[in-house]
């Protein structure tokens, strides 16, 4: 190595014995130069590399020098690839679905009692290898459901502490956990939870294979319910945990940027998770070719398609981009500032509020970089630089107005792909902040089935039903039919036994004794139905009186009150 470096330093020109006698002499110095630096690392590089490595490297090293003279200014040599599939349920569902019905095609009855037969066999095992064994009632799917149920209403009512679901307080005293089980017994079912392997799991690496299996089950059951329209997303997910675990990654784009595992997923425009990719490869083999090979094998059911893959900068390169060409596949992603083989006139521009300045090759890949709000630089074989308008809502004098805002036509299409399923990962499942296990496979799993199976669930809904329900009413919906609520006229008493009470008006006062009006709930509901919200409030009917007995304790008058109870 000190040979090379000795080599490297000789191609630079001495001073005191070399002088050029023109500008053109120095050019070419120059230029010869250069090729002999290049030259001399290629040359060093490949002396610390085995045979196999060396072809890798020349191959990039070629693939660098070639990609760095073929960027010119755009001249439209994108490829197009028309798309005539549309995006669609593979499965016939009656328009009035409930959640539940939704949410047992994913998790059936099957993938149920497998997972309560492995939690009956992990607590076997684990009390055989115990002297003095831990007392443990076998579980049961109907169990198992329960138990999921009342994880998803903790996503709901989130509280600090485990054991405060379960308090007598009067800050919290919750009916539901009560009603479903008592809290040593759910704290037995969550040490217990566990997801089966029945040993055809794709991975090889001892660990993902405690839950690689229940991976591809779950993956083939996402695959099986929609097929995927035109444009596809790629993104990570990153989770905390106290594990120790062989693979840790950094993602620093990501809100748990030091995460113990990460979870690549392919996604809908919706949020819809497509496919999964538990990612456990060490990063010895460097975040660029990790960032490739996990994207390639998530596209690869979709390749030849004429689709559209939308990433971020982790992901995007353009040897990716390539790639993807060469199998009819569109790409469009952000780029870093540092990306290999790509035109550094353009990364490394300085531009102002509103320019735009973009390179395009011989296959029609392009890089390009615009200034807005925020610096932006893309890749994409699809679009054009061209600047387009763009409504966005501003407020402005306490009303929301909409203005037309200059953009290009790539940022508007990334923009808009990555921002559902951003939001979709945007709250993740309460009982994994709660209980931080040792156990990483656990949080694995709790996410997949609290958080992206709960949200495929709720895709699929809105698009059977065509109703736009909210993601939380969707999981009041599902516990409701999972979790056997107590009735909200029957009270636990002090005894243990059934306290009843009736509804009544009271009249509603402020701290210092003060009636307060408020506008009737159930009148306000009922003019909602026929009129505008701003013709509704104008209609309003006011009064003092309150039902304290109802959930949430809503503003009723007289006729109304009567009329409900």
């Amino acid at each position: 190595m000190a040979d090379n470096l000795n080599n490297i330093l000789n191609c630079f020109p001495n001073n005191e014995d070399s002088s050029c006698d023109s500008d053109d002499e120095a050019k070419s110095d120059e230029s010869d130069m250069e090729n002999n630096i290049e030259e001399v690392m290629q040359a060093s590089i490949m002396e610390e590399l085995d045979e196999d490595s060396q072809e890798q490297a020349t191959g990039r090293f070629v693939n660098a020098l070639e990609a760095r003279s073929s960027w010119k200014p755009w001249a439209g040599k994108q490829k197009p690839f028309p798309f005539f599939r549309k995006k669609r349920l593979r499965v016939d569902l009656p328009a009035k679905s409930t959640p539940y019905e939704i949410f047992s095609l994913i998790l059936d009855d099957k993938l149920v009692a497998h997972i309560a037969l492995a939690m009956n066999l992990y607590m076997e095992k684990k009390n055989a290898q115990k002297s003095k064994a831990s007392k443990w009632l076998e579980t049961n799917p109907k169990e198992v459901r329960k138990f999921i149920g009342l994880m998803i209403w903790m996503d709901l009512v989130r509280v600090g502490r485990l054991e405060d679901y379960w308090s007598e307080s009067a800050l919290y005293n919750f009916a539901v956990p009560r009603a479903a089980m008592n809290r040593d017994r759910f704290r037995a079912l969550l040490g217990a939870f566990c997801f089966y392997d029945d040993g055809t799991s794709k991975t090889d690496n001892k660990e993902p294979g405690k839950i690689g299996s229940f991976i591809d089950v779950l993956q083939s059951k996402f695959q099986a319910l929609l097929h995927l329209g035109e444009d596809v997303v790629v993104r990570e997910m990153l989770a905390l945990g106290r594990d120790r675990t062989s693979f840790k990654q950094y993602i620093p784009a990501s809100a748990h940027r030091h995460g113990r595992w990460a979870l690549f997923k392919l996604c809908s425009l919706e949020g819809y998770t497509w496919g999964l990719k538990l990612c456990t490869e060490q990063r010895l083999i460097g975040e660029a070719q990790l960032a490739n090979s996990v994207c390639m094998e998530l596209c690869e059911p979709l390749l030849n398609q004429s689709r559209t893959v939308y990433i971020d900068n982790f992901h995007a390169s353009f040897d990716l981009a390539q790639a993807l060409l060469a199998n009819q596949t569109h790409l469009v992603g952000t780029v870093r500032v540092n990306g290999n083989s790509m035109p550094k006139d353009v990364l490394l521009a300085k531009l102002r509020k509103g320019e735009i300045i973009a390179r395009e090759n011989d296959d029609g890949v392009m890089v390009l970089k615009w200034k807005g709000t925020c610096t932006m630089g893309l890749i994409s074989t699809k679009h054009s630089p061209a600047l387009v308008p763009m409504e966005s809502q501003v407020r402005a004098n306490r009303r929301w107005i909409r203005v037309a805002r200059i953009q290009p036509e790539a940022v508007i299409a990334h923009i808009q792909a990555k921002g559902r399923p951003d939001r979709s990962d945007a709250i993740g499942p309460h009982i994994t902040d709660l209980r931080k296990g040792m156990k990483w496979y656990k949080q694995v799993g709790l996410v997949l089935l609290l958080q992206v199976c709960v949200t495929n669930a709720w895709i699929l809904h809105r698009m059977v039903t065509k109703k736009k329900l909210k993601l939380a009413t969707f999981r009041e919906q599902l516990v409701d039919q999972l979790v056997p609520l107590p009735s909200p006229t029957v009270e636990r008493g002090l005894s243990g036994g059934e306290k009843k009470y009736t509804h009544h008006l009271e009249v509603r006062t402020d701290g210092n004794g003060r009636t307060v009006r408020r506008t009737c709930a159930n009148c306000y509901a009922e003019s909602r139905k026929t009129m505008s919200h701003y013709e509704a409030g104008r209609n309003k009917k006011a009064t003092t009186t309150f039902c304290g007995s109802c959930p949430k304790q809503p503003q009723l008058c007289m006729p109304c009150f009567n009329k409900l109870h």
